[in-house]
């Protein structure tokens, strides 16, 4: 199977934004979190996390697709329990000890892997059921569990304990990217996936591109709607309503932030599958490859884990260190290090300068990435 052109594209730009929001987040002064240019990074900064847990389904059925259902199964519970590791060993190194149980998008993918491979049989009808009951329930057992408790929300701070009941909700609710209601974006995604390019034939496959472009559009606005009814009606609503009639918010992932954001993902991938994918001998396809960016999109992509843990280490770790000679504490320059354009200067330098680390890396066929560290794993 060729590569898909929209996956890739996908998620490049995914992990370009996490970046930005990152450097500007974690080094820029937090007085000026409150200015136009914070606003702006902050409202890219929201889509990364979505994109990349919904391509992870889609990517999970190409697998899938690709071997016997034995091989499937073992190279997809294995890749799940690596990532998952990987994730855990990411919080450890370069947020600390207190943070290994934050469970970060890492573990939360990890996880995906697994939860999705399990429901690989169910209809595309029962899918979206346990979708539709993920954003049901999630706001109620968010509520029933504590949630606002384990949070400073003023400094994006989650606080548990080491238990296994705190670790248990962490994982299930509460950390930063929990299964509920997260794991709607993968599961959408296999959904995604198993509709268009699991179709009989390229007809099917564009007519059912079509439709995913449509719900996707439709989500988008029914999210949209909500956010209105909440700024127009908020304060007119029932208590147990205004968790579907809601503002965006990122901690905890709103409904109106999942729909709005599962409706981009859908119709950002149906949408560029149709321009570059659905025909192999298009002149828009063709003209992507000759251009001045499908390397570029290609190797991020391709390198995307790898980017994504080792951008933390690059601007986490000197961060730290430069707490620790000023004051004693590594964390005294977090969020305040350097004005936000200087956050976003640092973030565009480490972007050209990290392509160059891929390009080296493109020459011994990814040699010591994370992704050759688990495909040897995975296939081991």
């Amino acid at each position: 199977m060729k590569r898909i052109h929209s996956i890739d594209i996908l998620r490049a730009l995914a992990i370009v934004w996490m970046i930005q929001i990152h450097f500007v987040d974690n080094l820029g002064h937090w007085a000026e979190h409150d200015t136009l240019i914070y606003a702006i990074t902050g409202w890219v900064g929201i889509v990364p996390a979505p994109l990349f847990t919904f391509l992870a389904g889609v990517s999970l059925f190409i697998s899938l697709s690709k071997y016997p259902p034995e091989t499937g199964r073992r190279q997809t519970l294995r890749r799940g329990l690596v990532i998952f590791a990987i994730g855990l060993l990411h919080n450890l190194v370069n947020w600390g000890a207190e943070s290994l149980f934050d469970w970060d998008i890492l573990t939360l993918i990890g996880s995906a892997l697994i939860i999705v491979y399990g429901l690989q049989h169910v209809s595309l009808a029962g899918i979206l059921a346990i979708i539709l009951g993920v954003f049901a329930f999630s706001p109620a057992l968010r509520g029933m569990t504590g949630y606002n408790l384990h949070w400073n929300f003023i400094l994006r701070e989650y606080i548990h304990n080491f238990t296994l009941k705190d670790l248990f909700l962490g994982w299930l609710l509460q950390g930063f990217f929990p299964i509920f209601p997260w794991i709607v974006f993968p599961l959408a995604g296999y959904a995604t996936g198993r509709a268009i390019l699991g179709a009989s034939d390229s007809q099917r496959q564009r007519t059912c591109a079509q439709r995913v472009v449509v719900v996707g559009i439709l989500l988008a606005f029914c999210g949209a709607l909500g956010v209105w009814g909440y700024t127009n009606y908020g304060y007119t609503l029932l208590a147990g309503w205004r968790d579907y009639f809601s503002p965006i918010t990122f901690y905890p992932a709103s409904t109106t932030y999942l729909l709005i954001l599962l409706g981009i993902c859908l119709t950002a991938f149906a949408g560029l599958w149709l321009l570059l994918d659905s025909s192999p001998q298009s002149v828009t396809r063709a003209k992507w490859e000759r251009s001045c960016l499908f390397t570029a999109v290609q190797r991020y992509s391709r390198y995307s884990l790898s980017v994504y843990i080792i951008h933390h280490s690059v601007h986490l770790w000197p961060l730290y260190l430069a707490g620790w000679l000023r004051a004693s504490d590594r964390w005294y320059y977090y969020t305040d290090a350097i004005p936000v354009w200087g956050a976003i200067i640092l973030w565009g330098t480490f972007i050209a300068a990290f392509y160059y680390v891929i390009a080296q890396w493109e020459k011994i066929n990814g040699r010591y990435s994370f992704e050759w560290a688990i495909a040897r794993i995975v296939k081991g």
